[in-house]
This record gives structure tokens, C-alpha cells and sequence, in this order.
């Protein structure tokens, strides 16, 4: 691979906030998280912004799946939410991590039947259903 290229955009987000966390998808979505305006925004790549709110915890870690139909958050609360990456809108969460401290790091499985996650206290792995609804 060469790191030749040439610079393609800048996308202005998190509505002047700084940016705290940043994932893609392999099919182009751009999933940032502002700490400073406690936003949660999706983006194309092309920059257009798809969905955005503002979430009741503030997040530590996001992870996409691989078709790019939702992201699963972990939160300084010790939740696990998983969002459509549609609207955001939450169609899962899982609580019974919430003892173990804030989530710093959330991976997939390679088929995502399963989602490990590193908390402050303790490395945890939460099976789910991964059709929505």
C-alpha cells in the first residue's frame, strides 16, 4: 500500500465540539462522538450528516458492524447500546455489564454473534441476537 493520495474533505462536526471518538464502516459511514457537546452524529463519507442526537450518558467506546446497519456504544455508565445507524435510535441495550465500570473498548466477533467488551474492572463477553427488533 502507498501513502501517495490527495486530500478529498474536511467534514465540520459535533456542531464546534471537539471530536472524542471516531469509527467507519467498510461501507462508509462515519459514526463521531463529541465528549464537549455530547453528540452523537453519522455521517456519509461524502459528508452529509444522516442522523444525530444527543445520548443521556456520555460514550467511551463505539463499535460498527460490518454490514452498517447499527453501531454498538459503550458508555461511561457501564451500558452497552446497540443503534441503527439510520436514525441512532436504540433498539437494544444490556445493563448487566453497568457493575463492572465505565466500557473502554467494545470488538465483534468476525460472523458478530458475539461482542466482547473491556471494562474498567473486568474484560466481559455479552452474546446478543444481531437482527434488530
Amino acid at each position: 500500500h502507498s501513502l501517495d493520495g490527495t486530500f478529498l474533505r474536511k467534514i465540520a462536526c459535533c456542531n464546534g465540539g471537539s471530536v472524542s471518538l471516531l469509527e467507519s464502516s467498510t461501507i462508509g459511514h462515519i459514526v463521531v462522538h463529541s465528549r464537549t457537546t455530547m453528540s452523537l452524529q453519522v455521517y456519509w463519507v461524502n459528508g452529509q450528516c444522516i442522523a444525530q442526537i444527543e445520548p443521556q450518558e456520555r460514550i467511551e467506546s463505539i463499535a460498527i458492524g460490518k454490514n452498517g446497519a447499527y453501531c454498538v456504544c459503550g458508555s461511561a455508565n457501564g451500558l452497552l447500546s446497540f443503534r441503527s445507524l439510520k436514525n441512532l435510535e436504540e433498539f437494544k441495550v444490556v445493563y448487566e455489564l453497568s457493575s463492572y465500570g465505565p466500557i473502554r473498548s467494545i470488538a465483534l466477533s468476525p460472523d458478530e454473534d458475539f461482542v466482547w467488551v473491556l471494562s474498567k474492572r473486568r474484560l466481559s463477553l455479552a452474546f446478543w441476537n444481531k437482527e434488530p427488533g
